[in-house]
């Protein structure tokens, strides 16, 4: 997936009526695949500006969109018996952080190794 392709793809996903986020914060099934196909192309866009000391504002409208609204997407997916969208939400929501954090992200992200043997 090219860049352009997948800030595309993030701006239809999140600000069209069939975009594959809109549908979830609707409470509905954007579809087999839907979700991780609006994922890979945030990994794409944030492999692309992570180092850059901006992003288009677009893409961050677009990456804002989708951090205000996680919670009412969660909370429609439960309330459609959906609750098993309720992680992809999760993850898109986490990448559309990475975006907008960039490099920073990696650096003070806590690594999960060990945190299972703390029990």
């Amino acid at each position: 997936m090219t860049t352009d392709s997948a800030e595309t793809m993030l701006v239809h996903d999140t600000q069209t009526e069939e975009g594959t986020y809109f549908l979830l914060r609707l409470g509905k099934d954007p579809g087999d695949g839907a979700c991780m196909r609006l994922r890979n192309a945030l990994r794409t866009i944030q492999a692309r500006y992570s180092a850059s000391s901006s992003v288009p504002r677009d893409v961050a409208f677009s990456c804002g969109v989708i951090l205000h609204f996680a919670q009412e997407c969660r909370r429609n997916l439960e309330d459609s018996g959906l609750t098993n969208l309720v992680g992809n939400v999760d993850d898109i929501q986490q990448g559309a952080f990475d975006v907008l954090a960039g490099t920073v992200a990696d650096e003070w992200a806590v690594p999960r190794t060990g945190l299972d043997d703390a029990t």
